[in-house]
């Protein structure tokens, strides 16, 4: 499979301003996970996509690829969409699968991405996979925590911030959405001619337009640790995760 990873940033969260640029330890976040992507043998071509100078020339300066898109994206599949085509232009390569790394999961490893990405190589009607982790009930509170709800094939039928499913009491399992997220290349481009729908603008999540347009959403449950960057504090939860493994 020749498979492009792109890891959409932009400097203007509402949550959390300039987040990419934002220091883990002698890295900068976005570039923290461009490493640990680049220790997967599975990858080659891996960009940022960034419709903001300031990260394109901080990830050019070190020596990565970057790529320029419109400032005019509300979704990071739609960013990585317009990378794609930019890309593919460029290089003259047709690729079968892309990998969008959202550029606020520091954490992101080389096993996490072969999780994601082994569906496609046994069954041809997959055209998108996400990663999910459980959690407890404090971080399914979390309004900042996309929570998954799955049927018994491992398929999603609901991804929200809310506190879902709401039935289930102190003890049971609830499943949070890891932004690591392969897509079939023909889907994504199927995917951007889609209008945004009604509950993916509700809840600000990509993968709504998908089951909105009765597409299917595989789930891969993964054991490994995310910590996403949603705020301030939580560079603070990376760095603490970062030095208890050293220790």
């Amino acid at each position: 499979m020749k498979i492009l990873t792109l890891i959409p940033a932009r400097l203007n969260s509402s949550r959390f301003p300039r987040k990419p640029l934002k220091k883990i330890f002698e890295n900068s976040m976005i570039l923290e996970v461009y490493k640990n992507v680049s220790k997967s043998k599975l990858l080659k071509d891996i960009y940022v996509a960034t419709c903001d100078k300031e990260i394109f020339d901080h990830i050019s300066l070190n020596n990565c690829d970057a790529i320029m898109t419109s400032k005019t994206h509300e979704r990071a599949s739609d960013r990585c969409a317009e990378a794609l085509y930019k890309i593919e232009k460029k290089k003259k390569i047709i690729y079968d699968i892309v990998l969008m790394v959202q550029g606020d999961e520091p954490l992101v490893n080389p096993k996490m991405i072969e999780q994601s990405l082994k569906p496609f190589k046994n069954d041809k009607t997959i055209n998108v996979v996400n990663l999910i982790g459980k959690i407890n009930k404090k971080e399914a509170m979390n309004s900042d925590c996309i929570k998954v709800v799955k049927n018994k094939f491992d398929k999603a039928i609901y991804f929200t911030r809310s506190l879902i499913p709401s039935g289930v009491k102190s003890g049971g399992t609830y499943f949070k959405q890891i932004c690591i997220i392969p897509f079939r290349r023909n889907f994504l481009k199927k995917y951007i001619k889609l209008k945004p729908t009604n509950l993916e603008k509700l809840e600000s999540i990509d993968m709504l337009r998908i089951l909105e347009n009765g597409y299917d959403v595989k789930l891969v449950e993964t054991k490994e640790i995310s910590i996403p960057v949603d705020r301030k504090e939580d560079i603070v939860k990376v760095r603490k995760f970062l030095n208890n493994l050293k220790n």
